[in-house]
């Protein structure tokens, strides 16, 4: 909000962001030992729903992007929680800047699966793709995007 109490506008929010730019480009550039510490940290990872029910999910027999995560250049796990409703039967793939990253895994009953990728460009986008196999019902996914050292 503006200091008149006004909603902003995409102009004022343009001149706040502006405003903040040039206050961090006015800033000392910081040392490279601070650089390599605010490097080394652990990026935050956003929660899941906990229920499988209120995870995205989707009826179609074609891939599906359900879920998605923009990540840096470097090597990450992906967890990926699959369920299938009863009598239904699909499959969850991970994709890596529009390429498929490894084989489609399973969804039919309540299961965890970890896939490793490798993301090169940056940014790099991560989507999490699904689609069901077998039966009329939906099959939901949920994914957790961990960071691997090494």
């Amino acid at each position: 909000m503006t200091r008149v109490n006004r909603p902003d506008t995409l102009l004022t929010r343009l001149r706040e962001i502006e405003r903040r730019l040039r206050l961090l480009e006015g800033g000392r550039v910081a040392p490279a030992a601070t650089l390599a510490a605010v490097a080394s940290q652990a990026m935050p990872v956003a929660f899941t729903p906990a229920r499988p029910v209120d995870w995205p999910g989707t009826d179609s027999p074609e891939w599906t992007d359900l879920v998605r995560a923009i990540a840096a250049s470097g090597r990450y796990q992906v967890l990926v929680d699959t369920v299938a409703a009863e009598g239904t039967s699909g499959q969850a793939r991970v994709v890596v800047n529009g390429t498929p990253a490894g084989e489609a895994v399973p969804a039919d009953d309540l299961a965890r699966h970890v896939v490793d990728v490798h993301v090169e460009d940056e940014p790099g986008e991560i989507v999490i793709q699904v689609r069901r196999v077998q039966g009329d019902g939906v099959v939901r996914t949920s994914a957790i995007l961990v960071s691997r050292s090494g």
